[in-house]
């Protein structure tokens, strides 16, 4: 028999506002909380970091209460998995890519992807209508602006320059579906991506519309609201909207170059997947 959902942590009833940013307490380095995370590693300083937004008062009535609070005090999940997985495995994982960098030739990285290379030797790309900049010898990824780069953005910076074949779109869509084991994977990174815009938009193809303004896009005519995305380098993700009616929900796809298989892990795609539909959430 299948368990009821905890109302708190089902994404159905969650609003724009229980996606947020906390600044470390130790260094000041925004870090995005959900609002079922207890707690996160901070990708700059690597402290953990307590979510300061957690919502208990559930837990006066909740039969389950016990075991939730017991999996927060120990930082898991209650499902038993650690809420700092992903935080270490995104900074192993830029490590690998900063050291795959090391002694490359960024002009020739800034050629193969159709990317900037400015005076100072340091290559400039925007990634998600953000600019920042890959540092020469160092290979920091800084922002023009100084605020904190977010370590998903880092990783997709560092990755996008260790490419060692030109960057150009192949002119045939695929899914997340169609890439490297994107089909067992597919519902967990559904459910960060396409259903919790979903969830937030229904059928207000407005509200979309106007939360698409905070990236750089164009609208294509493909469903009833489909929008072209710049993504990084030369690569767009493609967002399929189609509203629902009394027989059919709305759906959403996102759609990508079969190239992007070629540039990131299938992990990497679903981070930039995240990445994009919760900065529409925040919008």
């Amino acid at each position: 028999m299948t368990q009821p959902r905890c109302p708190g942590q089902d994404m159905r009833f969650w609003k724009p506002e229980d996606i947020f940013d906390v600044p470390c307490p130790w260094c000041g380095e925004e870090i995005e909380f959900w609002r079922d995370e207890p707690v996160r590693t901070c990708p700059s300083c690597g402290e953990a970091v307590p979510n300061p937004r957690i919502d208990l008062g559930c837990a006066e009535w909740c039969l389950q209460a016990k075991r939730c609070l017991s999996a927060m005090a120990e930082g898991t999940s209650p499902d038993g998995s650690s809420a700092n997985n992903l935080a270490e495995a995104t900074r192993e994982a830029i490590g690998q890519a900063r050291e795959r960098l090391k002694g490359a030739d960024l002009k020739r990285a800034a050629l193969l992807g159709g990317i900037a290379l400015a005076d100072d030797g340091s290559v400039e790309l925007q990634i998600l209508g953000r600019d920042v900049r890959v540092l020469p010898d160092s290979l920091v990824v800084e922002t023009n602006d100084g605020t904190a780069v977010h370590p998903v953005d880092e990783l997709l910076a560092l990755r996008y320059l260790a490419v060692e074949r030109a960057v150009k779109p192949l002119g045939e869509t695929i899914s997340f579906r169609d890439l490297p084991g994107g089909q067992a994977y597919f519902e967990p990174a559904a459910k960060r991506t396409t259903r919790l815009l979903l969830d937030f938009i229904g059928n207000d193809l407005e509200r979309l519309r106007k939360a698409l303004g905070r990236y750089p896009f164009e609208e294509t005519a493909i469903g009833d609201l489909g929008a072209v995305i710049h993504a990084i380098g030369r690569l767009d993700v493609t967002l399929v909207y189609r509203q629902g009616d009394d027989e059919f929900p709305a759906t959403a796809d996102l759609l990508y170059d079969r190239i992007i298989a070629s540039v990131f892990h299938t992990d990497e795609v679903a981070a930039l997947a995240t990445r994009l539909c919760t900065g529409l959430l925040k919008a």
